[in-house]
């Protein structure tokens, strides 16, 4: 019986560890900048930048962490996204595919909720409140998702040069 309840217990742990989530490197990253969006007046979020060396590189590692100061369905979310998107000129068939595959991964968000994701040239990945909620392993739509807010064409200008630390 012992036995089993230790055997058990080792499970729980691995478990804990699989569900786990952010890389110790990212919480050590250093703050490039951080703005608030705000709608009508209404704060949206909070976003911060950080990298390994506190400075941004297009191409570099890079970790863009929101902090939600309203709910807001994974719906409305996607259809931020695909209008940043659209603004960019990109294909409306890439934008559904990519789309479908941020569905399968975003939740809703509650206000205080974090949605952070950390950009790899290759990849990257998405954790909400601290847990991993998967990677993106195309290279493009990981690029596509990080210039809705760094691109020199972003549809918020004035955050993208506090994120930057401009």
């Amino acid at each position: 019986m012992k036995m089993m309840k230790r055997v058990g217990c080792i499970a729980l742990l691995l478990l804990a560890q699989s569900a786990l989530a952010l890389p110790p490197s990212v919480m050590s990253w250093q703050t490039i900048g951080q703005g608030t969006l705000r709608w009508y007046g209404f704060a949206l979020y909070e976003a911060t930048l950080s990298s390994p060396t506190g400075v941004y590189s297009p191409g570099a590692q890079a970790a863009l962490e929101i902090q939600y100061k309203r709910s807001l369905s994974a719906d409305i979310l996607l259809k931020a996204t695909d209008k940043a998107w659209s603004k960019a000129g990109i294909d409306p068939a890439q934008r559904r595919a990519w789309l479908q595959s941020l569905s399968a991964l975003w939740p809703d968000i509650q206000k205080s909720d974090r949605l952070l994701f950390v950009y790899r040239a290759s990849e990257g990945e998405f954790f909400h409140n601290d847990t991993s909620l998967g990677l993106v392993t195309d290279p493009a739509l990981a690029r596509a998702f990080i210039d809705i807010w760094l691109s020199p064409e972003t549809m918020e200008p004035t955050l993208r040069k506090r994120l930057l630390g401009e």
